[in-house]
C-alpha cells in the first residue's frame, strides 16, 4: 500500500505566496525532471496537491524544501478551521437529538450553553454559531488540561469518539501572561498569534483613560524583544512610569504530558505575529521599538505628507500630486487656509477607526463634498526626513489622529496659523506626478446612447466631440430638428454619475461625459463641476440662446443623433 502525506492546502498556498511564487514557478522548482516529473505533469500535479493536500512523502519533502520550510510547517491546520468543524459536530448532534426527541440530552446542552433548563424545548434553529463556540472552546481546553474523564463524557453526549472531538493539533496554542496591575493574567492559553493580539487588546482596554490618552502629558513607548523562543512586550508611560507593565507569550509544545513548555514558532507564525503586532502597536503608541529598531528614529522631527486625489464617478480616485510640509505649525496653517476656501459643510474628515488597520492607511483622510458626492480627497500621513532629505512614512497613533481632527472641527477661526512673518506653504500638492487631467490636453466630450429596453447598460453608440463648441452646435441642431418634443435633462445632483443625463425618447437616453483624449485617441473621463454642468443644461434648454459656431473649411461636425435603427418608432427622437 502506497504511503500518502496530507498537507494543509491553505498553509501551502500561504507559504507559496509569501515566497512570491506562482503555482507554475513552484511546480518547476520542486517537481523537477530529475525527480521523475515531466514538463507536462509538473503544473497539473502541483495544482492537484494545492487543491486537496494529498501527495507522497517525497512530493511533500520536495515542495517543503523549495519553500524553505519543513513538512510539518505545511501540515499544521488553521485553528479556525478546526473550531468550525467542532461547532458543526455539536450542531449535528443537536439535530439528531431533536429527531430522537431526546429531551434530557438537549437539556444538558442547553445548560452548557448557559440557557435555562427549560430551554431544551426552545427553537434551536435560532442558536448562533458564536454561542456554540463557547462550548467548543471548553472542549478544546480539555485537550490541554488532561481531563480524560470529562472529555469522554462529552464524547458520549455527542455520540462520537474522543479523537473526533480533537479540533486541531495542539501545537497551534500559545501561552500568554501579563503583569498589568489593572488586568493581570498568568498562564492564559490562547489560539495562535490572533489569540495573542486579542489578549494584548484586552490589556490595553483595561487601562485607565489617563494612560491610554498618555500623549496629553507624556508619551507611550512599547518595546518588543524576542528571548530565544519567547516574546516580551513592554508598555511604558512617561507621565506615570510606575504603572508600566509587560506581557510574555510563546508558542506551546502541547505534545508533552506535563506542563506547557515553549517551542520555536514556525517562520510563518513569526512573520504573521510580528507583522500584526507591529501595526497594532503603531495604532496605540507614540514610540515603538521592535528588537532594537525604533519607529520613528530617535531625534527625528515629524513632517507631514499630503497626497491629493481627484474623484470620478463617486469612487474612482486619480492621484494628482503630493506635498511635504516640514513643521507642525506650518502644516496646521496651510490646512486651515485650505478649509477656508469652501463652505465648512463641504469638508469631511473620515473617522480614523474606519482607516485601520494601519497597514492600509495610517493617517487622516479629508474629503471635499458637493451634493453628497466626493470630488476630491486628501490623504495625510506623518513621517520624517533622513540625512539625504528623503521622506519616510511613520506611524500616527489612533488617538492622536482623532484629537487632530477634533482640533479642526468647529474651531477653524480660532486656530493660530503662524507668526506674522511665518510663510505658510500651500496645501495643494506639488506637481511631482502626472497631473489629472494631464498637461496639454483640452476638454473633450463623450456622448453615449443607451436603449433602456435591453437593461444591460451597454451603449448602442458613442460619439466624441473634441471641444465644447462642436458639442453645442451638434446639440443645438438636434434639439431644433425635433422642436418642442419630450427630451429632458436630469438634474446633476440626482445621481452618482458625474456627467449629464439626457432623456431622448421614451426608451432611449444618453450620457454626456467630460474628459480628454490620450495620444492614442482613447477617451478618459475627467471631473465636471456641478456648476458647470448646470450652466450647460441651462444653455441647452434655452433655445433662444444660440450656440453659434461657424465650422472651419472642410471641418466635419459629428452628428448628435444615435444610429437610425436605435431611434424609437414613436415619432423620432424626443
Amino acid at each position: 500500500m502506497r504511503t500518502r502525506e496530507k498537507l494543509n492546502p491553505s498553509l501551502l498556498k500561504q507559504h507559496r505566496k509569501a515566497a512570491g511564487l506562482s503555482q507554475e514557478d513552484l511546480a518547476k522548482k520542486a517537481l523537477t525532471k530529475s525527480e521523475g516529473y515531466s514538463e507536462n505533469s509538473q503544473l497539473r500535479t502541483y495544482q492537484k496537491i494545492e487543491e486537496d493536500g494529498i501527495t507522497s512523502p517525497k512530493g511533500a519533502r520536495l515542495i517543503a524544501n523549495a519553500l524553505g520550510v519543513s513538512v510539518s510547517d505545511l501540515q499544521q491546520p488553521d485553528f479556525e478551521v478546526g473550531q468550525k468543524r467542532l461547532i458543526e459536530l455539536i450542531k449535528r448532534a443537536v439535530e439528531n437529538m431533536k429527531m430522537d426527541n431526546d429531551m434530557s440530552r438537549l437539556a444538558r446542552i442547553a445548560k452548557e450553553l448557559g440557557f435555562n433548563q427549560d430551554d431544551s424545548t426552545c427553537e434551536w434553529d435560532t442558536v448562533q454559531d458564536d454561542e456554540y463556540a463557547s462550548l467548543a472552546h471548553k472542549i478544546e481546553w480539555l485537550h490541554l488540561s488532561g481531563e480524560p474523564g470529562e472529555l469522554e463524557s462529552y464524547a458520549e453526549l455527542f455520540g462520537v469518539t474522543t479523537q473526533e472531538l480533537r479540533p486541531a493539533p495542539l501545537a497551534s496554542f500559545w501561552l500568554f501572561s501579563s503583569s498589568n496591575r489593572f488586568f493581570p493574567s498568568l498562564g492564559t492559553v490562547v489560539s495562535g498569534h490572533a489569540g495573542v493580539l486579542a489578549e494584548i487588546e484586552k490589556n490595553w482596554e483595561k487601562l485607565p483613560d489617563m494612560l491610554r490618552d498618555g500623549y496629553r502629558s507624556g508619551t507611550i513607548t512599547t518595546t518588543v524583544l524576542k528571548e530565544e523562543s519567547r516574546y516580551r512586550l513592554r508598555f511604558e508611560f512617561s507621565n506615570v512610569s510606575s504603572l508600566s507593565f509587560s506581557c510574555l507569550f510563546y508558542a506551546c509544545n502541547t505534545k508533552e504530558n506535563v506542563g506547557l513548555p515553549s517551542r520555536n514558532a514556525t517562520e510563518w507564525e513569526q512573520e504573521r505575529l510580528m507583522k500584526s503586532l507591529k501595526y497594532y502597536l503603531f495604532d496605540h503608541a507614540d514610540t515603538v521599538i521592535i528588537e532594537g529598531e525604533q519607529f520613528p528614529p530617535e531625534h527625528s522631527s515629524a513632517v507631514f505628507h499630503v497626497r491629493s486625489f481627484n474623484v470620478v464617478d463617486g469612487d474612482e480616485q486619480h492621484e494628482i500630486g503630493t506635498r511635504i510640509i516640514d513643521a507642525n505649525y506650518l502644516f496646521r496653517g496651510s490646512l486651515q487656509k485650505l478649509l477656508k476656501t469652501h463652505d465648512a459643510g463641504k469638508w469631511r474628515f473620515t473617522n480614523p477607526d474606519m482607516l485601520s488597520p494601519s497597514s492600509i492607511f495610517p493617517g487622516v483622510q479629508l474629503s471635499l463634498v458637493e451634493n453628497e458626492f466626493v470630488i476630491k480627497v486628501y490623504q495625510i500621513t506623518t513621517g520624517w526626513r533622513d540625512f539625504d532629505g528623503d521622506f519616510h512614512e511613520s506611524h500616527w497613533p489612533l488617538i492622536s489622529r482623532k484629537k487632530f481632527i477634533e482640533s479642526f472641527l468647529g474651531a477653524r477661526d480660532s486656530l493660530i496659523i503662524a507668526d506674522e512673518n511665518g510663510e505658510i506653504p500651500p496645501f495643494e500638492p506639488e506637481p511631482e506626478i502626472e497631473p489629472f487631467p494631464p498637461k496639454n490636453t483640452s476638454d473633450t466630450f463623450q456622448v453615449r446612447f443607451f436603449d433602456e429596453c435591453n437593461n444591460e447598460g451597454i451603449p448602442s453608440r458613442k460619439v466624441i466631440f473634441e471641444n465644447r463648441f462642436l458639442l453645442h452646435f451638434a446639440l443645438q441642431t438636434f434639439l431644433e430638428k425635433y422642436g418642442n418634443a419630450n427630451w429632458r435633462f436630469d438634474p446633476p445632483k440626482s445621481h452618482v454619475f458625474r456627467g449629464i443625463r439626457m432623456q431622448l425618447t421614451e426608451n432611449m437616453y444618453c450620457r454626456i461625459n467630460l474628459g480628454w483624449l490620450d495620444t492614442q485617441g482613447e477617451f478618459h473621463e475627467g471631473t465636471w463641476s456641478e456648476a458647470s454642468r448646470e450652466e450647460f443644461i441651462k444653455r441647452a434648454q434655452d433655445l433662444q440662446n444660440k450656440f453659434m459656431y461657424v465650422p472651419h473649411e472642410n471641418e466635419v461636425i459629428p452628428s448628435f443623433e444615435p444610429e437610425p435603427q436605435a431611434i424609437s418608432n414613436k415619432g423620432g427622437a424626443a
